[in-house]
């Protein structure tokens, strides 16, 4: 493998990053955001592969890319394992259609409020 080939891996390693960032965005948590984050996975694999058999190339900055799409990646599985990310589910709401809140659920459970906020009339329209 040569230099040329450890660039286009990093390129469309950090690519399919900011693909899966925007989508996220986008569309929400979906199996086309974790496809996406797959193939960005992949990618990073083929790069620290590349690295190791080719270290003559491993250069400070590639390294350095190795690190911080492996964080991006991580940080980006961790969104997708948070509650309602597991499916493109929509924001839950309250009887009323506004966006349920952390003080709406403490509420509902009776442990008081948890922030400072009045009551749900403060609260603005999707």
């Amino acid at each position: 493998m040569d230099a040329d080939e450890i660039d286009e891996i990093s390129a469309t390693l950090i690519g399919a990053i900011a693909e899966a960032r925007a989508h996220a965005k986008q569309f929400g948590i979906n199996d086309e955001f974790r496809k996406i984050l797959q193939h960005a996975g992949d990618m990073h694999d083929l790069l620290i592969e590349a690295l190791i058999e080719n270290e003559p190339l491993s250069t400070e900055y590639l390294r350095g890319v190795a690190v911080s799409t492996d964080n991006a990646i991580a940080q980006l599985a961790a969104l997708a394992d948070m509650p309602y990310g597991r499916s493109n589910s929509t924001v839950r709401r309250t009887h009323d259609g506004l966006p349920l809140r952390a003080d709406d659920v403490g509420r509902r459970l009776g442990r008081g409020v948890f922030s400072s906020r009045s009551p749900s009339a403060e609260r603005s329209p999707p």
